[in-house]
């Protein structure tokens, strides 16, 4: 009896840590998204320049692929404007060193002057390097679903 007592009580020691950095490494990876939403709306490219890995690309909303240098050169483009990125519910799903964030943004902005919203169900795939999370693939589909 008392050796599976030692057991349980050796796992929980063991698994204790690991829980813990899970739950801190959702709330950093959560804490991002948040911060990714904020910087193209403030065109903040040093965010953008570090928190994009540097194989990141994006599958966006009309088929087509774009590299890390494009991403960030659409957020230099003066002819387009975002004015809000807002997420409902964010589902995260950490495995070691990847995480998975999957959910649906409300998004306003203009380009070249016509202003309209959409919404977008997206992926996201980050993955953490030297100690910091960063993104690795998005890709977004328009979608008519409610945030």
């Amino acid at each position: 009896m008392l050796k599976h007592g030692v057991v349980v009580a050796s796992a929980v020691l063991i698994a204790t840590p690991v829980i813990a950095q899970q739950i801190d490494d959702r709330a950093e990876v959560i804490r991002l998204e948040d911060a990714w939403r904020q910087a193209r709306v403030d065109r903040n490219l040093p965010f953008l320049d570090k928190f994009y890995s540097e194989n990141m690309h994006i599958h966006w909303l009309d088929g087509s692929v774009l590299s890390r240098s494009e991403a960030i050169a659409r957020f230099r483009d003066e002819d387009s404007k975002t004015d809000f990125i807002r997420h409902g519910p964010l589902n995260v799903t950490i495995s070691g060193h990847i995480a998975v964030v999957t959910g649906i943004d409300h998004i306003g902005g203009s380009i070249a002057g016509e202003y309209g919203e959409m919404r977008v169900r997206f992926t996201d795939v980050l993955e953490k390097r030297d100690g910091r999370w960063q993104l690795l693939i998005h890709q977004a589909t328009r979608t008519q679903d409610r945030v």
